[in-house]
């Protein structure tokens, strides 16, 4: 009889682990359950603003492109080295986008993978790295990337000061000659199922084939680039003057394409987001009936023990 009791009370206790495991897991499903449904309602809404700022982008930049075949500048002027590529300045800047949480998949390592890439090809002494957003800076430092500059990254993209902030810091680094070429490596959203990393020239706004074969070689795609004869075919009166409308408006273009950057890589973190809590919810979902299955094996098996010593002393009496 003392023997019974010990085996009950050993599979009560077992019992009493697994469903507190249950619970535990019942618990972790409605919470990734709940982070995806956040995580795709802010995908939706960056989704909309992306497209929306996407051409935008685009017509800008081919615009500048355009108005800078009409304009003179001078060889020493601060502007033209932020239209024009100064072959002599091997100097680069990277500008990586990433997360500031992860959750997210292989978001932010993506990103940071096609950054080593760069300066694997350029060099990591050509290379000054600067950083919006909090992952590519923690991963970056991991690889013992030497990261320059760090900025906060607004959980909202559509936040100006954290844009300008970033902008002016290029700006200034180009207009001083301390680096011939700006790029940015962010995320490209295709689709909520697709998010490819992806590396673009910032500065000089008119970018050369050297940039052109960089791009190529270290992601295998290419970029259209505005062609700068197009200028000579259309021209346009300048009030007050050239210089200064080009110059505002190179500048409203970096903005512009830092924006769209930002945007594109929300938009793909969300995306990712969404997908891996969609994934933990399923093995959550999967590890509970399995827990479910162990409880009520172990509660039968609790159920056919009580029986089989009950039958078992009823005979004993018997006889």
């Amino acid at each position: 009889m003392y023997s019974f009791w010990c085996r009950i009370k050993t599979m009560a206790n077992s019992t009493k682990e697994v469903k507190t495991r249950l619970t535990s897991i019942s618990g972790a499903k409605k919470i990734t359950k709940a982070m995806e449904m956040i995580a795709a309602s802010r995908m939706r809404r960056t989704v909309e603003r992306t497209k929306a700022a996407r051409d935008y982008e685009i017509s800008a930049w081919k615009l500048g492109v355009l108005l800078s075949g009409q304009v003179k500048l001078d060889p020493i002027s601060s502007l033209r080295k932020l239209v024009f590529a100064n072959p002599n300045n091997k100097s680069s800047i990277l500008l990586v986008i990433t997360g500031n949480r992860g959750l997210c998949g292989s978001f932010n390592a993506n990103v940071v993978s096609l950054a080593m890439r760069f300066l694997e090809r350029e060099g990591h002494e050509n290379v000054e790295v600067v950083c919006l957003g909090k992952k590519g800076a923690e991963l970056l430092q991991a690889r013992g990337v030497a990261v320059s500059r760090f900025f906060q990254k607004d959980d909202n993209p559509k936040n100006s000061e954290c844009i300008m902030s970033v902008a002016d810091y290029l700006f200034y680094k180009m207009r001083e000659g301390r680096a011939g070429r700006t790029w940015v490596t962010g995320s490209s959203f295709v689709s909520s199922f697709e998010q490819r990393p992806i590396l673009k020239p910032l500065f000089p706004l008119a970018f050369d084939e050297v940039a052109k074969e960089t791009i190529a070689e270290i992601t295998g795609e290419s970029e259209e680039a505005p062609e700068l004869e197009a200028g000579k075919k259309r021209w346009y009166r300048f009030e007050p003057n050239a210089s200064l409308i080009l110059e505002r408006l190179v500048l409203a273009i970096g903005e512009s394409r830092i924006y769209q950057a930002l945007l594109e890589s929300a938009a793909g973190e969300q995306a990712a987001r969404m997908l891996a809590m969609q994934a933990a919810t399923k093995a959550a979902g999967e590890m509970y009936d399995e827990q479910l299955v162990v409880f009520n094996k172990l509660r039968q098996g609790m159920i056919t023990q009580e029986l089989a010593e009950i039958s078992a002393a009823r005979a004993a009496m018997v006889n």
